[in-house]
């Protein structure tokens, strides 16, 4: 079983855009990690894979259990965006919010489903035991798409992390995933809050 796990809540979610920044977990943060502990302790995890974004790293040394050593890969970063480090409440048109890459640069989603795909195509030739990912929303949300058909829908994407498509990753869940004998099967969301 593979599980990919959202990053945990972190300081002042949802009040500006922390993008790669090394913005630490919250006490609730903290708190959802610690469920995860709890949830994966009798899964068997033989590897914890992990962006090497600072909330996702602790979130995964919270699962580890201090038993597994996390492999930290650039794959499963957040995305790269203009906006980091901005107010939510700053006056930006988040409708809108893949427009600057033309001009200052960055990622769409397009570009964050290659990568977190070749992470995935190459970790799947070596794992047949259960292992954890943990990354962000948007990275998620296009692997997720990409391993079920799901259409990439821009239109409705925003740096805030909203989409209106309940199948998006909130912080610190869990989606279960099997392989057998090729075919992937994504399992229904889990959260522990």
């Amino acid at each position: 079983m593979i599980y990919l796990v959202r990053h945990c809540d972190y300081i002042d979610s949802g009040k500006w855009i922390p993008g790669r920044l090394p913005v630490q977990l919250s006490p609730k943060g903290t708190e959802q990690a610690e469920k995860l502990r709890d949830f994966f302790a009798d899964k068997n995890i033989t590897k914890i894979y992990t962006s090497p974004v600072y909330r996702a790293v602790q979130t995964a040394e919270i699962i580890s259990r201090e038993s597994i050593s996390p492999i930290k890969d650039i794959r499963l970063v957040e995305t790269s965006c203009a906006y980091q480090g901005m107010r939510y409440d700053h006056g930006v048109d988040w409708h809108d919010n893949y427009g600057h890459l033309e001009e200052l640069g960055g990622e769409n989603l397009i570009d964050q489903e290659k990568r977190m795909r070749a992470f995935w195509d190459e970790m799947i030739k070596d794992e047949t035991e259960n292992v954890v990912i943990v990354s962000h929303g948007h990275p998620l949300w296009t692997l997720y798409c990409s391993l079920t058909d799901h259409p990439l829908d821009q239109e409705n994407m925003h740096e805030s992390g909203n989409t209106s498509d309940p199948e998006y990753q909130k912080e610190g869940t869990i989606r279960p995933i099997s392989l057998e004998n090729g075919t992937v099967t994504c399992e229904p969301l889990v959260n522990l809050a």
